[in-house]
């Protein structure tokens, strides 16, 4: 640190001396750079929050503009203000002489240097010097750093305050300190009445939490409202590793597609984030709260109604588990292709919401390719319906596959309209063991040259306990991975061809029967295998068929060359691989490996490589929101955001993910 120049004011802290001076006019854009570094370090931003930030002259009209130094570069600020009357819009409902300081930022690069104390030190004596008898402060829920030093200094959280959210719905949090009489003005400029006031009745307008809750319980009949602390944190999570401390202020499980636009027009009104949660079967995040806000539980929305035979469809609302779709249309000798694994535990509009792909893509596509027509409620509560009951639907935009894979960051889907297919009249399943990954790579790589259109193409490893079933103990003895490959068409052709087109390469063949298939693809619905008790970073990339094998040698390269175990599952007909690279978690552990994110990165770079993507199934959610830019580039990705901004000017659905 530099010695102090004249004219500045001087704290002391952690051995270092910190000079801190009003800023001139002239710096105003570098203390603007500070600002907008320190707080997009810490939280995702709206573009308006930005805007304010930049706006140091605006603010100077109220306030002070003081900056700390370092060797003469301005590395951090706060704004007190400059007539002690002077009252936040944001703390009009505290004790009127109470005052805030603003905006207290310190530069990333100057972080543990003590300048934020010194800094709120300044600040501090400011207010006293202005008679101002305590501090009152709010910061967000997100900002460790800041309430950590907050604390340190001696200000107390106030909880009773925390009513509000702001920028998208962040939680505010409240602080106090109480400034020493030494510090104090000798004789405060507030009236002594004015200094008895106790807490003003708190705002109810946009981010107010009490003001949202209790026009949500005007709207809606109560018993669809959940604030119970097991509902909440319910909504917490669901099959990812993702944890975040924003939390939900209240679930609602709505009965009928008018209480979801209910409900959404209320928080958009309020301007309280709103997420949805179907079956909480999500691998990315995309539906994990992260900000403080509403949640939409579609499960209430469970009505399937009856198929079309004549049209080959099927209306569902979005809470239907979606294994119940395809048992339905069976009872009229049809499916409904779309199967993931999880298709027994998963709800169809989280299906939809993540354009989920499964076991019968490789022939009938993704869930987009099944979807008719969409209901969905819009971010100011009004529902639109998309397509129409026809497969040929030219009219307009397609609004229909653009609301499919969207994550709810552009609407909320409460209904669609699917298309169905007949039931195969007959199917024929081959069980190829090979010795080792590459070799059933390059198989299965020859498969598409055989002319055959397999309607299940899988890739695994050997389950353990295989071998001691009899009718495939042979075929397991020496081998590690496996293709698991159906047929609805041709059978006895289409087994021909593909014994010929894999003959080059070592394996055992097995065709099983059905109560056999059904046993193997119970084994493969179980998942990654991977041990217990390890640290695991997984996956779903995808490349195109002709980069299988360079995928597969990356992989097992990665994997070495990093000292990690590895797992695999894949629809490898289409080129989605579920992989999970791992390492041994001890007790005394607390730190994430840095090998591992490492791993994971350079497996989803390699795949954009070969021209592949970043997710094929899961989708982006949180988990994978810092790679989108990489796979589509910064153009695509700013399009994407004003479609957003287009459909939900508020930034109400969804926040915080990869829009």
């Amino acid at each position: 640190m530099t010695l102090v120049e004249e004219g500045a004011h001087a704290q002391v802290r952690d051995g270092y001396a910190i000079p801190i001076r009003e800023a001139t006019p002239q710096e105003y854009p570098r203390v603007a750079e500070v600002l907008v570094e320190s707080f997009t370090a810490a939280f995702d931003v709206s573009d308006m929050y930005i805007a304010d930030l930049r706006d140091v002259a605006g603010h100077a009209k109220a306030f002070r503009i003081w900056v700390a130094l370092d060797d003469q570069e301005i590395v951090g600020a706060v704004l007190t203000p400059k007539d002690p009357l002077h009252i936040e819009e944001s703390l009009e409902y505290v004790e009127r002489w109470e005052r805030d300081f603003r905006m207290l930022a310190v530069s990333p690069a100057a972080r543990g240097k003590g300048v934020g104390r010194s800094l709120i030190d300044h600040a501090v004596r400011e207010l006293g010097a202005l008679g101002v008898r305590r501090v009152a402060i709010n910061t967000g829920l997100r900002m460790k750093a800041a309430r950590k030093l907050y604390e340190s200094y001696g200000f107390v959280r106030r909880p009773e305050r925390e009513t509000m959210v702001v920028d998208g719905g962040y939680r505010v949090l409240s602080y106090t300190f109480d400034i020493p009489e030494s510090l104090q003005a000798g004789v405060p400029r507030f009236d002594a009445i004015e200094a008895q006031r106790t807490v003003s009745p708190q705002p109810e307008g946009q981010g107010s939490i009490p003001g949202f809750l209790k026009a949500l319980g005007l709207r809606l009949k109560q018993t669809t409202i959940l604030t119970d602390s097991a509902s909440l944190e319910e909504a917490q999570h669901d099959r990812s590793s993702y944890e975040e401390e924003e939390s939900a202020l209240a679930v609602i499980r709505p009965g009928t597609i008018e209480e979801v636009g209910t409900a959404v027009a209320t928080a958009n009104e309020y301007r309280i984030p709103v997420f949805v949660r179907g079956a909480g079967t999500g691998l990315a995040g995309g539906a994990i709260p992260t900000r403080s806000g509403l949640v939409i539980a579609t499960s209430s929305l469970n009505t399937l109604y009856p198929v079309n035979v004549t049209d080959r469809s099927v209306r569902v609302q979005a809470g239907v588990i979606t294994a119940e779709i395809s048992k339905l249309a069976a009872r009229e000798g049809l499916f409904y292709a779309p199967d993931p694994a999880s298709a027994d535990i998963s709800s169809i509009g989280g299906n939809i919401a993540t354009n989920a792909g499964g076991f019968h893509c490789v022939k009938y596509g993704v869930t987009r390719d099944s979807v008719l027509s969409l209901t969905a409620v819009l971010a100011d509560g009004s529902i639109i319906t998309t397509g129409s009951g026809t497969v040929k639907d030219v009219a307009g935009l397609d609004l229909t596959s653009l609301l499919t894979g969207s994550e709810g960051v552009l609407a909320v889907v409460v209904e669609a309209v699917l298309r169905l297919r007949p039931l195969p009249e007959q199917s024929h399943a081959l069980i190829c063991l090979f010795p080792d990954l590459i070799e059933a790579g390059r198989a299965a790589q020859r498969i598409p040259s055989a002319r055959v259109q397999p309607s299940v193409f899988e890739l695994m490893a050997v389950p353990p306990g295989i071998g001691r079933n009899a009718r495939f103990a042979d075929a397991a003895r020496g081998n590690s991975w496996m293709l698991i490959i159906e047929s609805d068409e041709d059978t006895p052709v289409t087994a021909s061809r593909i014994e010929e087109a894999i003959q080059p390469y070592r394996h055992a063949t097995i065709h099983p029967d059905e109560e056999e298939l059904r046993w193997v693809f119970s084994l493969r619905k179980r998942g990654k295998p991977y041990p217990e008790d390890v640290w695991m970073a997984g996956g779903d990339t995808a490349v195109p068929p002709s980069g299988l094998v360079d995928m597969l040698v990356s992989l097992e390269e990665i994997a070495h060359r990093h000292g990690l175990g590895y797992s695999l599952v894949a629809h490898v007909g289409d080129g989605n691989l579920h992989t999970a690279f791992f390492t041994g978690r001890h007790t005394t552990d607390t730190a994430y490996p840095r090998a591992l994110e490492q791993a994971r990165r350079e497996l989803i770079e390699r795949s954009l490589q070969l021209g592949g993507t970043i997710t094929g199934e899961h989708g982006v959610g949180v988990d994978l929101k810092d790679y989108l830019g990489s796979q589509i580039g910064g153009r695509q990705l700013e399009l994407q955001r004003a479609i957003k901004r287009a459909m939900d000017p508020n930034g109400i659905l969804n926040p915080g993910k990869w829009l």
